[in-house]
């Protein structure tokens, strides 16, 4: 009988053993599952429920302690999430209490059945039998085990037409109670597919790092090529834990479909989107949005700009990013390319207050669009506090220590009048330092204008784990604008301590260097 099979014997077999003698027992242990199949880098647990026994009236306590183990392995007790080392019944507590042994395997342990045993000992001073007692678990590691993951898809099955791609929103759950590490890959295809795996801001990716007990999205866009055949399709999606071979599968179906309505077919492989969807303004100025166009084509395509809707009387541009002065009527947006352009929205001046939608859009030749929804809220009392205005294009940023990132931060002038000497300021924080990347303070912004600033943010290499807020503001005389924050997250990895102190070192060195070469004579 092998090893698998007598774990299966044990499991079946639940023990309700006295910690002391049957006829007074204090206390009593219940096992229901004292075997279990791991992988090698998985946490294990084992579930004991303890209770007074029925003629114990008086406070008991037990102590615990893991008795027998491998090496190298982590074991320790949990009780209500929290690790214990003893647990004590109350004289007049008649309520069980359960205890979790919770066993770390080490990733590189050869497959095969292992022994752990932990003692409880019952104590106190109305405890008269201190008799050890041992319960015995086995931990079988087997490489093969399939992984405690799961994947999934709210809507597995799309239809679509030629060279339309279809995308699915995939769900990947770690039921492991630590962190993981899980591969992503195409197990299978039809031939000149393109299946892509992205991120929630459209990078491709391979890996996913998911939290002990919880799930992570991201997104499968299956291209079919322009000559594809009606009918349907299979692509196959896997999942697995990066130090292991086991895969689990997901299959996706895509139904070809050429009837299909192609102007909904544009928002399958083009982006749209504007950071900042809505403004406030007075009705005599202009509101202006940056947008981005990102086409995840594998082919240059071109899109007209349009005013899909907007109020009567009202007046929309489209400007390129860095040149007021250049309007724009189309794009040419590159395979796998990204381009911004400026959208001003002139209200009408007799535009009462209130919001007002309004959705510009990209078409192509064959009228297929995509869109983008932008708010103008009409404000004819607009306070000084609200006359300058910054907008981040990030609200929070995640950087290792040593590492930096830019930003935009968009300056405007909401009033009726011009602004002189403009400033930007921002507050330091402790291991974050921040640099603007421009020419100081702005002479002159005219009203409704508004002018782009970068900054840079970067962690020290000395930056402790965590969040850390960003606050700036515009100031420009008397008039200042609204406190804004950027969260930047801190998060150290393996390589950014030794990054650190590499850098260190080499500053040692080539200091030494100047020093030998230049300092004296």
């Amino acid at each position: 009988m092998n090893m698998v099979k007598i774990l299966g014997i044990i499991t079946i077999l639940t023990l309700i053993i006295p910690l002391a003698s049957a006829e007074f027992s204090q206390i009593t242990a219940t096992t229901d599952i004292t075997g279990k199949v791991v992988r090698p880098g998985d946490t294990v647990e084992f579930t004991t429920t303890l209770q007074k026994g029925y003629n114990t009236t008086k406070s008991v306590s037990v102590k615990l302690f893991v008795d027998k183990k491998p090496d190298n392995w982590l074991a320790g007790f949990y009780a209500d999430n929290n690790q214990v080392s003893q647990i004590t019944f109350p004289a007049d507590s008649t309520a069980s209490k359960q205890i979790i042994l919770r066993v770390r395997v080490p990733v590189n342990t050869s497959d095969g059945a292992y022994l752990i045993r932990i003692g409880l000992q019952p104590y106190g001073e109305d405890v008269t039998n201190y008799e050890l007692v041992y319960r015995e678990f086995a931990a079988t590691v087997d490489r093969n085990a399939m992984p405690n993951l799961d994947i999934y898809s709210g809507i597995p099955g799309r239809k679509t037409h030629p060279g339309s791609p279809a995308k699915f929103s995939v769900s990947v759950e770690n039921k492991y109670d630590s962190r993981a590490t899980v591969k992503l890959s195409v197990l299978s295809k039809p031939d000149e597919w393109g299946v892509d795996m992205l991120s929630s801001d459209g990078a491709r990716i391979t890996k996913l790092s998911i939290p002990a007990k919880g799930k992570q999205d991201f997104e499968v866009v299956a291209q079919p090529p322009t000559n594809a055949t009606d009918g349907d399709y299979e692509v196959v999606i896997g999942a697995s834990m990066e130090s292991g071979s086991q895969i689990i599968s997901l299959p996706l179906s895509i139904s070809i479909n050429p009837d299909i309505d192609p102007t909904q077919a544009l928002s399958a492989y083009l982006e749209m989107r504007s950071a900042i969807a809505g403004l406030e303004v007075r009705p005599e100025n202009v509101a202006e949005f940056i947008v981005s166009l990102k086409n995840r084509y594998d082919q240059q395509i071109k899109l007209n700009l349009r005013a899909l809707s907007k109020p009567e009387g009202w007046n929309v541009e489209f400007l390129l990013d860095s040149d007021d002065d250049v309007r724009l009527t189309s794009l040419e947006l590159p395979a796998k390319g990204e381009q911004k352009f400026k959208v001003k929205v002139k209200p009408s001046l007799n535009a009462s207050d209130g919001i007002y939608p309004i959705l510009v859009g990209a078409v192509s030749g064959d009228e297929r669009s995509i869109s983008q929804k932008l708010e103008v809220t009409v404000n004819k009392g607009i306070e000084k506090s609200q006359i300058l205005s910054l907008y981040p294009s990030y609200s929070e940023v995640t950087l290792n220590p040593g590492g930096s990132t830019e930003i935009s931060v968009t300056l405007r002038n909401g009033g009726d009048e011009a602004l002189s000497n403009v400033q930007l300021e921002i507050q330091e924080v402790s291991g974050i330092s921040t640099q603007i990347r421009s020419f100081g303070t702005i002479e002159k912004l005219e009203a409704g204008e508004s002018r782009n600033i970068p900054v840079e943010i970067t962690a020290r290499a000395d930056a402790g784990s965590g969040i850390k807020e960003i606050f700036m503001r515009a100031r420009s005389g008397d008039i200042q604008g609204e406190e804004k924050s950027i969260k930047v997250n801190v998060e150290k990895s393996g390589s950014s301590g030794v990054a650190g102190i590499g850098m260190v070192v080499l500053a040692i060195i080539a200091l030494v260097f100047i020093i030998r070469k230049f300092g004296r004579r």
